[in-house]
């Protein structure tokens, strides 16, 4: 389970009109260093919880692609360190 309040170096993107993707890592316990993704409906007034993703690493970067995909690039800290990506289909 997230703990609310355990992810800092935040990436935010707007997704459309009023939505808002946000990656942060999470620094708690044995899930630490995976991203984390909240998404806000309202241009950033509310988000929704926290959920952990799939993928490990940070600082998260996110970019809004021509095709309107989500391209998040991130840091991976293990060996063999470098620079990663993925890209979502689905804005997630």
């Amino acid at each position: 389970m997230v703990e609310i309040g355990k992810g800092d170096e935040t990436a935010l993107v707007e997704v459309s009109s009023n939505e808002v993707l946000a990656m942060s890592r999470y620094t708690s316990g044995d899930d630490a260093g995976y991203l984390l993704s909240t998404r806000s409906h309202d241009g950033g007034l509310t988000w929704s919880s926290q959920t952990k993703t799939n993928v490990w690493g940070f600082p998260a970067h996110l970019l809004k692609l021509s095709d309107d995909r989500i391209l998040c690039s991130y840091g991976f800290r293990k060996s063999p360190m470098g620079i990663r990506a993925v890209i979502s289909d689905d804005g997630v």
